[in-house]
């Protein structure tokens, strides 16, 4: 038996308690994955590709319903999101004109989307302070998405930081790091980082980085992607056993300090660069980039399988959405937390 427990709002908002018997709160449990054919990555039909420009770096929500990529259709890079429209087909792609603005440049193949559809971190270069690559976020909310704020914390420094992707939970922050250098003319597409964590603390800042362990970090990795179930990890990386540049590959968390054997994601690497590859929560369809272009595929056993659970609250006598964390509990095991979300100010959804 499952229950969820009573809202608190969140934290700046008065210190209110709903009951049940004030809220209005839909969920829905289901899971929607399509299969492929074969293994084989399908690229993408418009309105996502395009002949003329490149799109690449797909972020998924957890319901597979949601996606944001970037792309340089309007002339530089920018922040595109799309909907699934009828259960299949991808809505045009909306630029997220809230999230560029004059003092940041993105990175470009650095978003990832919050597996609740609600945040949204990248990484940028500012163009009033040191324009190395720091790491930002924006929150979805009523107007839309909210300025970039640069992330709190240790994790930017002077170095380059970039790639972030956020646990299902929201409690660890994975992220790509490497050495700056300066008049370094490398290009970016080849430049190689160490794949970081951390954690966040009760207060809920983020506590100083750690970089993972091999075989997660060998010799030259980049844009690390926590899948929902929160174990599974995948990585670009360059290997001897790969195809000559970034190729896919994952691997298992199996403690808090160890990883286990890295393996090649089969079926999708080639002599291209493969990268920032996402799943949704039904872990089953992974899309990924491909030389300018985003594709997908079926990769049956390749993450763990979750159901996800989404809802939507709202005050039942306004009907207003209301910002809230929720808890949800095991009624079995002495009300032992299963998992907790926030809805979002826009619409009550989490």
């Amino acid at each position: 038996m499952i229950l969820i427990s009573n809202i608190a709002l969140m934290k700046n908002k008065p210190k209110v308690t709903y009951s049940l018997h004030t809220l209005r709160i839909l969920v829905l449990l289901f899971c929607t994955c399509f299969r492929s054919i074969g293994q084989e990555g399908t690229l993408l039909p418009p309105p996502i590709n395009t002949v003329k420009f490149t799109e690449q770096n797909p972020s998924l929500s957890a319901d597979g319903q949601t996606m944001i990529f970037e792309s340089d259709r309007q002339g530089d890079w920018k922040l595109f999101e799309t909907h699934k429209s009828g259960g299949k087909l991808w809505s045009v792609p909306v630029v997220l004109s809230t999230v560029q603005n004059n003092s940041i440049k993105i990175v470009a193949g650095t978003s990832f989307l919050s597996y609740d559809g609600n945040m949204l971190f990248f990484a940028a270069q500012s163009l009033t302070n040191s324009g190395h690559e720091d790491i930002y976020y924006c929150e979805r909310t009523k107007s839309g998405w909210t300025a970039p704020q640069s992330i709190s914390g240790t994790i930017n420094t002077t170095d380059l930081e970039s790639y972030p992707s956020l646990s299902a939970d929201g409690k660890y922050l994975y992220f790509s790091k490497a050495k700056f250098i300066e008049g370094d003319k490398k290009d970016p597409l080849q430049r190689c980082y160490r794949i970081m964590v951390a954690e966040r603390g009760g207060d809920g800042l983020w506590q100083k980085p750690t970089e993972l362990p091999s075989p997660v970090n060998m010799i030259c990795e980049k844009a690390v992607r926590i899948m929902p179930d929160g174990k599974t990890l995948l990585i670009s990386s360059i290997r001897r056993d790969g195809q000559g540049s970034f190729d896919l590959y994952k691997t298992e968390k199996i403690n808090p300090t160890t990883w286990g054997q890295m393996s090649s994601v089969e079926g999708i690497n080639s002599t291209e660069i493969e990268i920032s590859g996402s799943v949704s929560a039904c872990g089953d369809l992974l899309y990924y980039s491909r030389a300018g272009d985003i594709y997908s595929t079926t990769l049956n056993g390749f993450a763990s399988s979750l159901l996800p659970l989404k809802g939507l609250v709202s005050d039942s006598l306004t009907g207003k959405a209301i910002k809230v964390t929720i808890s949800l509990l095991d009624a079995d095991k002495a009300g032992i937390p299963l998992a907790k979300g926030t809805s979002s100010e826009a619409d009550g959804a989490f």
